[in-house]
């Protein structure tokens, strides 16, 4: 995908583009401010219950 919007992005928009700077990177900074960070930590739960 990364691919394909580097080729066609300049054809549409008239300028080159860094899709995951540009796009992925800010998409993602927006839905971890929405989540914000985990209450709980799952992973380690899981590790302590799999001792026990």
């Amino acid at each position: 995908m990364g691919n394909n919007c580097r080729r066609l992005w300049p054809l549409i928009f008239g300028r080159e583009i860094d899709p995951r700077a540009e796009i992925i990177a800010p998409a993602l900074a927006i839905r971890k401010a929405g989540y914000g960070e985990p209450t709980r930590d799952y992973k380690q739960e899981l590790r302590d219950a799999l001792k026990e």
